[in-house]
């Protein structure tokens, strides 16, 4: 459940995923987790992004050059 929760204020800040201490405690609380579980929830999101932003760009360069042809 507390995913959901984070899942929504994570897409509502792309451009700062870094919550602020006040959040994260929140999210602790409500979600009844520990402050690691909260760091690795963020973390591993982040890297997700990062992921399939590479994945994203990759993609449009190869489209790019199919269309050039």
């Amino acid at each position: 459940m507390y995913s959901f929760i984070y899942i929504l204020r994570y897409n509502a800040n792309l451009d700062d995923p870094y919550p602020r201490s006040p959040d994260k405690k929140r999210f602790i609380t409500e979600g009844n987790i520990t402050a690691q579980q909260c760091r690795s929830w963020f973390a591993n999101r982040r890297q997700r992004l990062k992921h399939v932003k590479r994945n994203l760009s990759k993609s449009s360069r190869i489209h790019r050059s199919l269309q050039a042809r």
